[in-house]
C-alpha cells in the first residue's frame, strides 16, 4: 500500500461534515463513534476506506468516463471540411470537480477522496498498455444517460390492456398510473415550469376561447340566444368522445387563442363557427403537458439513494409522455387510439391528492405557442345567464339577399323583458324570481352541485363564415418503377410450354 494511501486510510469522517442529506442520515444510523479528521469533533462517522468505498460505488452508478480519443466518424467529418475551425477536445469533468459539485463535498474532502480513489483503483497492467485507470488524475467523467425502456414497455402493456383486455375497474392500470404520476409536483424542469400550473384570475391563462361549428341557421340562432347553454360543454347525452374524454362525459375544450379554437373544430366550408371567450372566474389547477419536454431531473435526489436511479428513469419517460399524449390520430383510429389519454384524464380527474382540474396541451391543428386546454367535467360548469322570469331571448339575422362579403348583416340578440310598473310588487319579489329561475336551470332532471368555473363574455361572441381552408402541406413525390424479373425456368435453360 502506498504511503499516501496509508495516511488517508487512517482518517475518519463524521456525518456532520457531509452535506448530502441521504448520506448524512446513513452515516449517522450505521456509523460508529469516532474523532473526525476534518472537524476534530467526536461524532458518529465512517473510517475513510469505508466512506471512500461508498462514494466510489455511487459515483460509478451515476457517472461514466468519456472517450479518450476522437472517434473515426468525428475525425473524418472534421478532415472532410477544410474550412472547419473546430478541434476535438475530451468532454467531461475531473473527478475532484464532480466530488465538489454536484455531489457537494468540501474542497479538502474532495481532494483526499480523489487521491485515495486514484491510488486504490490504479491498474498496473492498464498503465503498461498506456490505458487509463478508473479515477486517474487524467480521467474525465460525465453524467450517465438513463433509459426509460422499462417504462416504455409498461406503457405498451397499458395500451394493450385498454384496447384488448379491460377498460374498467382495472387494478393493474390504476397501479401503473399511480406510479407514473407519483410526486408529479416535485418534478423539475430546465426553466422551472411547473408540471401542474394554475389558471384563472391574475394568472397567465385568465380566459379560454371555445368554438362551435353550425351547419343549420336555426341552431346557430338558438345557440346565440342562450350561449351559456349551447357554446359551453354539451349535455351528457350529446357529449361525443374526444382525446381527453369518453363518450357521454362532457368536458370543456378551449384554447388560449381564437384561431386555435376555430381550427380545432375542423369546420367544413360554408359552415358558421361561433367563437366566444370564457373567463375563468376561480383558480384551477392544470397538468401542463408542454412542460414535460423540459424535465431536467426527478427531484433533487441523492446519488447515494438506491431509489434515485428509478426516479431518473421515470424522468426520462415523463419527458416524452407529453408528446405521446398528443400524437396525431386519424379519424378511423380515434376509438382505440384515444383510450389511453381518456383513461389518464379520468384518473387525474378522480385523484383528490392531485386536485387536478384539466390538462394543457399543444394544438395539433395550429402548431406554435398557442395552447389547448381541456377542463374535466368537475371544472367545466359555466355560470348561467340569469333572466327575469317571463323574459324571452331571440337572435335575428337576415341571411338572404346578400352577395358580397361587405354586405353580410350582423346578428342581433334581443332580450325582451316584462315591464312591471308597480314597484311595490316588483321589488320584494324580484330576488325570489331570480333565485327560482336559477334553481330551475340548475335542477333540470338532476341537481348540478359542481362549482362554477367559467363565465361567458357575451360581448366577445363572433360568428365566422368559413369560406375556405388553408393547409400546411409537405409534398412527397410518387415514383412508379417497373421491374422485369426473368422467369426461373428460362434462367436455368428450361422452357416449359403449357398448351
Amino acid at each position: 500500500m502506498a504511503e499516501l494511501e496509508e495516511d488517508l486510510a487512517e482518517k475518519r469522517i463524521c456525518y456532520k461534515c457531509i452535506e448530502d442529506p441521504f448520506l448524512k442520515k446513513e452515516i449517522r444510523e450505521n456509523g460508529e463513534r469516532i474523532k473526525c479528521s476534518y472537524c476534530q469533533r467526536k461524532a458518529i462517522g465512517y473510517t475513510f476506506p469505508k466512506f471512500a468505498d461508498r462514494v466510489s460505488e455511487a459515483f460509478l452508478i451515476h457517472f461514466e468516463r468519456t472517450a479518450t480519443d476522437q472517434s473515426d466518424y468525428d475525425y473524418y467529418k472534421q478532415l472532410a471540411n477544410e474550412d472547419s475551425s473546430q478541434f476535438w477536445y475530451r468532454e467531461g469533468e475531473e473527478v475532484i470537480s464532480i466530488l465538489q459539485d454536484p455531489i457537494g463535498f468540501t474542497e479538502e474532502l474532495a481532494i483526499d477522496l480523489a487521491k485515495y480513489l486514484q491510488e486504490t483503483n490504479y491498474d498496473h497492467e492498464a498503465a503498461e498498455m498506456s490505458e487509463e485507470s478508473e479515477f486517474s488524475s487524467e480521467a474525465m467523467y460525465e453524467t450517465k444517460g438513463f433509459s426509460d425502456e422499462k417504462w416504455q414497455q409498461e406503457w405498451e402493456n397499458f395500451e394493450n390492456i385498454l384496447k384488448s383486455q379491460s377498460r374498467y375497474f382495472n387494478e393493474e392500470v390504476n397501479d401503473y398510473l399511480s406510479r407514473v404520476f407519483k410526486n408529479i409536483e416535485k418534478v423539475q424542469t430546465y426553466d422551472r415550469s411547473p408540471l401542474i400550473t394554475t389558471a384563472g384570475p391574475d394568472t397567465s391563462i385568465p380566459y379560454l376561447y371555445r368554438a362551435r361549428a353550425f351547419q343549420s341557421h336555426e341552431r346557430l340562432m338558438e345557440s346565440l340566444s342562450y350561449p351559456d347553454q349551447h357554446l359551453g360543454p354539451p349535455p351528457s347525452e350529446f357529449a361525443s368522445a374526444g382525446r381527453m374524454n369518453a363518450r357521454g362525459i362532457p368536458v370543456f375544450y378551449g384554447a388560449t387563442h381564437q384561431k386555435v379554437a376555430l381550427a380545432e373544430v375542423r369546420p367544413p366550408v360554408g359552415s358558421n363557427v361561433a367563437v366566444a371567450k370564457f373567463d375563468i372566474i376561480r383558480e384551477i389547477r392544470l397538468l401542463n403537458l408542454p412542460a414535460f419536454g423540459k424535465i431536467r431531473s426527478h427531484f433533487q435526489g441523492s446519488i447515494f439513494d438506491d431509489g434515485y436511479v428509478p426516479d431518473l428513469e421515470q424522468a426520462v419517460f415523463l419527458s416524452n409522455l407529453g408528446q405521446r399524449m398528443i400524437l396525431p390520430v386519424m379519424p378511423d383510429h380515434e376509438v382505440f387510439e384515444y383510450l389511453p389519454t381518456q383513461v389518464i384524464a379520468d384518473y387525474l380527474s378522480s385523484r383528490t391528492d392531485l386536485n387536478c382540474d384539466g390538462i394543457i396541451f399543444p394544438s395539433i391543428q395550429v402548431p406554435g405557442e398557442s395552447l389547448n386546454v381541456v377542463l374535466f367535467n368537475k371544472a367545466a360548469k359555466v355560470e348561467a345567464i340569469l333572466l327575469e322570469k317571463g323574459s324571452t331571448v331571440t337572435a335575428e339575422s337576415d341571411v338572404t339577399g346578400y352577395e358580397e362579403a361587405n354586405e353580410i348583416p350582423d346578428i342581433n340578440v334581443i332580450e325582451t323583458r316584462i315591464d312591471i310598473t308597480n314597484k311595490e310588487i316588483a321589488e320584494p319579489n324580484f330576488a325570489e324570481m331570480i333565485e327560482n329561475f336559477r334553481r330551475e336551470q340548475q335542477m333540470g332532471s338532476r341537481y348540478d352541485n359542481r362549482q362554477v368555473t367559467l363565465k361567458i363574455d357575451t360581448d366577445s361572441i363572433i360568428v365566422n363564415i368559413v369560406k375556405g381552408v388553408d393547409f400546411a402541406l409537405i409534398p412527397r413525390e410518387v415514383n412508379r418503377i417497373t421491374l422485369i424479373q426473368a422467369d426461373e425456368n428460362i434462367q436455368n435453360g428450361k422452357v416449359d410450354l403449357d398448351f
